[in-house]
C-alpha cells in the first residue's frame, strides 16, 4: 500500500506540473520516477542493452514532446510504457542511419538530456552485475512476449486492465477489445508460471 500511496503522490505532482504546463519539471518527475524501471524493461524486451538504450533515449524526446498532448485516460506510468515499447519498435525497423537520427538531444532542456543518460547508464550497469541471477537467465531464454508479461505483471505490478493497454494492438484498444486482450494474457500468464516453475527446478 506504501508504494501506491507514493506512486500515486508522484503521479499528482506530475499532473499538476503539467496543468502549469512546466514541462520541463514534468519530465524530469517522469524520468526520476520511472526512468529505471522502463530501461530494464526495453533491455528485457529487446534482448540487447543498445537496442533498449536506443529505445529509451527515444522515449524520453517523445516524453517531453508528447507532454502537452497527453489528456491523463491512463496513468502517467501506463502511458510512458506504451510510449517506449512504441520507441522500442521504430529502433528495431530502422537502419543505422535512420537509427543515429531517431532521437535528437533536446538542446532546449540539457539538463533532461543529462538524466536520461545518467539513469540509462546506471541501470544498464545495473542489470549486468544481475545477469548471473539464476532466475535472470531462465528469465532471458523466454520469448519477448512472455519477458514482457513477467515484467509488467510480477516486476511492475501493474492492473490487468493496464498491461493489456500497454501490449494491446491498435484495434484492441476499445474497452471491450481492452477486456478479451487483459483475459488472455492472464490465461498465458497461469501458463506461464507453471512453465517458469519447472525451468527453476531444473536449474538447480
Amino acid at each position: 500500500m506504501a508504494d501506491d500511496e507514493a506512486r500515486d503522490d508522484r503521479e499528482a505532482a506530475m499532473r499538476a506540473a503539467c496543468a502549469a504546463a512546466r514541462w520541463d519539471q514534468a519530465a524530469t518527475l517522469v524520468l526520476g520516477a520511472y526512468g529505471q524501471e522502463l530501461v530494464e524493461y526495453l533491455v528485457v524486451l529487446a534482448r540487447s542493452e543498445a537496442d533498449g538504450g536506443d529505445a529509451f533515449s527515444l522515449f524520453a524526446e517523445r516524453l517531453w514532446r508528447g507532454l502537452p498532448a497527453f489528456r491523463w485516460d491512463a496513468s502517467m506510468r501506463t502511458w510512458c510504457y506504451v510510449l517506449a515499447r512504441r520507441a522500442l519498435a521504430d529502433v528495431k525497423r530502422a537502419g543505422p542511419a535512420r537509427r543515429a537520427r531517431l532521437a535528437q538531444p533536446l538542446s532546449e532542456t540539457p539538463e533532461l538530456d543529462a538524466l536520461a543518460v545518467a539513469v540509462r547508464t546506471r541501470t544498464i550497469t545495473f542489470l549486468r552485475s544481475e545477469a548471473r541471477d539464476a532466475l535472470a537467465k531462465v528469465r532471458a531464454a523466454l520469448d519477448a512476449d512472455d519477458q514482457e508479461l513477467l515484467v509488467l505483471r510480477v516486476d511492475r505490478k501493474l492492473p490487468w486492465r493496464d498491461v493489456a493497454r500497454i501490449m494491446a494492438r491498435d484495434d484492441e484498444l476499445d474497452p471491450a477489445g481492452l477486456n478479451r486482450r487483459a483475459a488472455t494474457l492472464r490465461k498465458r500468464f497461469e501458463v506461464l508460471k507453471g512453465r517458469l516453475r519447472d525451468a527453476i527446478a531444473r536449474a538447480r
